[in-house]
């Protein structure tokens, strides 16, 4: 359940930086690309449950949290 949690908060978060049309640092921003690789801007309505369950499974997988380590040069 805490890795939905964590997804629901990077879709929300990834949907409020695009909205506020703001510059993220690096980290962010690899991580917010990460995100839209598999879940889209959300501009018009629609069931969210895969892409919560998708942004689960990159948690799960570390996947968002490895881009940002990428770009930020940080080892694992």
């Amino acid at each position: 359940n805490s890795e939905r949690v964590v997804g629901v908060d990077c879709l929300v978060g990834a949907q409020a930086i695009e909205l506020r049309k703001v510059m993220p640092g690096v980290g962010t921003r690899a991580a917010l690309a990460r995100i839209r690789e598999d879940v889209a801007f959300l501009d018009v309505d629609r069931i969210l449950a895969g892409d919560i369950s998708r942004l689960a499974a990159l948690v799960h997988e570390g996947r968002i949290l490895d881009a940002t380590r990428v770009a930020i040069g940080s080892a694992p």
